[in-house]
């Protein structure tokens, strides 16, 4: 018998951003330059992803991608990125805006 395990919410607000919504969590793409592997439980991944998108009234969906959590499936471990624009040069990064530490092992 497996026991089902509830997984970490995600937040509806970052930096006083509301989150309009949050996908469902995925399996990440596996690329070659990337470990899929996690630092810090060992698992070997890959890593689940969920996108966060805020209210935007400049496209017909009124949604815009804006963040991307990455969870460990093992340990629970996320990390929440969100998408910027340098002013100078328009190259678009990413930058951690939030962080959920790895589940005890006796809450797993």
């Amino acid at each position: 018998m497996t026991t089902k395990r509830t997984l970490p919410s995600l937040p509806r607000e970052i930096n006083s951003v509301p989150v309009a919504e949050w996908t469902r969590w995925k399996r990440a793409v596996v690329m070659s330059h990337i470990d899929p592997g996690c630092p810090t439980c060992g698992d070997s991944g890959p890593s689940c992803i969920a996108l966060g998108y805020e209210h935007y009234r400049g496209n017909e969906s009124g949604l815009m991608y804006r963040w991307n959590a990455h969870r460990c499936p093992a340990c629970d471990e996320i990390t929440i990125y969100e998408r910027r624009t340098d002013p100078d040069t328009l190259r678009r990064y990413s930058a951690e805006v939030a962080y959920y530490p790895p589940r005890r092992e006796e809450d797993r």
